[in-house]
C-alpha cells in the first residue's frame, strides 16, 4: 500500500500493527527489505511487544535479542516506546512522520494490561472472554 501510494503520489501514510509472535516469519523481514528498497517513508510499522505469542514467551521460541538493532539494520528509523502511554505513542508518530526513512515503533506492551486474571497470560492470547470474566474486566478496566 505504501508503494502503490508512492508511485501515484498520494499524500498519506499506512500504518501497520504486528505482533512480535508475527514477526518471526520470513515475510516479514521481506516486507522491511522492500520498504527500505523504496524508501517507503510513507509507512509506519508498529511492532506490539508483548513478549507472548499462541506458543507461548517469545524468548522461549525463538529470541529476537535486540530487536531494535536488528529492525535498524534493515535501515528503519526505529523508536522503542511504552505502548501503555498516549503521549509516547504521539510523540512517536510525530517523530515518524518527520523522517525521510520507512519507521519502526517498537510499543512495548502487558498482554492483558489492567485486567488481573488476564495480564502476560499467554492462554489469552486466542480465548474468548466467558459472561462472568468480561464482567469482572471492565470492572477492573473501570476501575483504572
Amino acid at each position: 500500500m505504501g508503494l502503490a501510494k508512492k508511485i501515484s503520489n498520494e499524500d498519506g501514510y499506512v500504518y501497520c500493527l504486528v505482533g512480535d509472535g508475527e514477526i518471526e516469519e520470513g515475510q516479514f523481514y521481506e516486507a522491511l527489505m522492500t520498504m527500505n528498497k523504496f524508501k517507503l517513508s510513507n509507512v509506519i510499522l508498529f511492532i506490539d511487544k508483548n513478549n507472548l505469542q499462541i506458543d507461548g514467551r517469545v524468548e522461549d521460541i525463538k529470541s529476537h535479542r535486540d530487536l531494535k538493532k536488528k529492525i535498524e539494520s534493515f535501515g528503519l528509523y526505529t523508536q522503542e516506546i511504552d505502548g501503555h502511554n498516549f503521549n509516547e505513542i504521539e510523540k512517536a508518530v510525530a517523530n515518524a512522520k518527520e523522517s525521510n526513512l520507512p519507521s519502526c515503533i517498537i510499543a512495548n506492551t502487558i498482554k492483558g494490561k489492567g485486567i488481573s486474571f488476564m495480564e502476560n497470560q499467554v492462554a489469552w492470547h486466542g480465548k474468548s472472554l466467558n459472561d462472568d470474566e468480561f464482567k469482572q474486566a471492565m470492572e477492573e478496566l473501570e476501575e483504572t
